[in-house]
């Protein structure tokens, strides 16, 4: 995979996460935690207990997911051979990206705005998923980042091995 169509790949990764993410504290209020009072085995109410606690971390696991992702992202473009010619290619890619990566974030936004899902993901940090919420906050910032940080990776290695000295 080219690393400039990788940003695709990532927003469409990042984006289904936070979707999970969403649901997944949506179910756990609706299914987990009716179902955990109506359990009379300990062991079962210690179970749903110990799934509760992985919710704890979650926001911060999509996080650095997304951290992840681009730094991942940045290395292979690193490690991907590249041709001069591809530079036009590339930034074609990028710029499409950022123009579709916006609607992604306000897809995401109306999502959490939503009644149902308000009080899992919003602006507040008593959030359960405050960073999740802040990352969409600045996904195409996040994305034009990382999308320069691929390029530069990508094609600067490009130029500096074909200039230097003792070319003309």
């Amino acid at each position: 995979m080219q690393p400039a169509s990788e940003l695709f790949a990532y927003m469409i990764i990042l984006f289904a996460l936070g979707v999970c993410l969403l649901f997944a504290f949506y179910m756990r209020d609706m299914v987990l935690i009716p179902i955990k009072g109506k359990l009379a085995s300990t062991k079962a109410q210690t179970v749903v207990s110990s799934i509760e606690a992985v919710y704890s971390v979650l926001d911060q696991v999509f996080f650095f997911a997304a951290i992840g992702l681009g730094m991942v992202s940045v290395l292979l473009a690193y490690m991907t051979p590249a041709k001069p010619a591809f530079l036009f290619l590339a930034i074609i890619l990028f710029v499409i990206a950022l123009l579709v990566i916006p609607q992604f974030a306000n897809i995401w936004q109306n999502m959490a705005e939503d009644s149902k899902f308000s009080m899992y993901a919003n602006s507040s940090s008593e959030s359960e998923l405050f960073l999740t919420w802040n990352i969409f906050k600045s996904f195409p910032t996040l994305f034009w980042i990382f999308g320069f940080l691929i390029l530069v990776v990508l094609f600067g290695k490009v130029m500096t091995s074909r200039g230097g000295e003792g070319s003309v």
